[in-house]
């Protein structure tokens, strides 16, 4: 049986996440979202964060106990065990679970200045390189907000075209010839932009 962590007892369970890797994990510790739940407050030996849809657990727990925990409790989470409990979990539910593999950006890389370097002297000459301040960020933001705007006025007109045809001749082959091309030539143009969105690549 799990009982609630009330915020001014977290600190008893940061010793279970000490490997914790991610922020929102470190967020329900730190008292600022979510909830925690442990077994023994006063001496906790197995805990679970649970923040949004995902489930931090670690500690020690029985199979069992485990296996109930889950399939009553947490099933409609994104659980996110310690290493310890990430095997027991997978030999407990076997083909049964679907393993998610996530990147981590590691926190205190080493600058290659070299590297950045090689970069600055390969960009074209005509695209300069600066600081990017209050002002430039303010000005790039006013730009994209415009480039929006005309690209979503442009795609608003092709759209209202596809119905600017005479309405005393709604079957006439002129009239359905001129909303094909019309549709056509809409879809040329939307398709680049939902492939980018697909795939990412921008």
């Amino acid at each position: 049986m799990l009982e609630k962590v009330e915020n001014k007892n977290l600190e008893k369970l940061k010793n279970l996440f000490i490997d914790i890797r991610f922020y929102m994990g470190h967020s329900v510790l730190d008292g600022t979202m979510g909830e925690a739940y442990a077994d023994n407050i006063s001496n906790p030996n197995f805990a679970i964060l649970i923040v949004r849809k995902y489930c931090f657990m670690s500690g020690n727990i029985g199979k069992e106990n485990l296996h109930k925990l889950i399939d009553n409790k947490l099933k409609q989470y994104i659980i996110i065990p310690s290493d310890s409990l990430k095997n027991i979990i997978e030999e407990i539910f076997k083909d049964n679970i679907n393993k998610l593999e996530r990147y981590s950006i590691k926190k205190n890389p080493l600058f290659d200045k070299q590297k950045l370097q090689e970069y600055i002297e390969k960009a074209p000459k005509e695209y300069p390189i600066q600081e990017i301040d209050k002002n430039t960020a303010e000005k790039i933001k006013e730009e994209k907000n415009e480039m929006e705007k005309e690209i979503i006025s442009e795609k608003q007109s092709q759209a209202d075209s596809l119905y600017s045809y005479d309405q005393s001749k709604v079957n006439s082959f002129s009239n359905r010839i001129a909303k094909s091309l019309n549709y056509l030539d809409l879809v040329a143009k939307i398709l680049p932009n939902f492939r980018y969105i697909l795939t990412g690549d921008v």
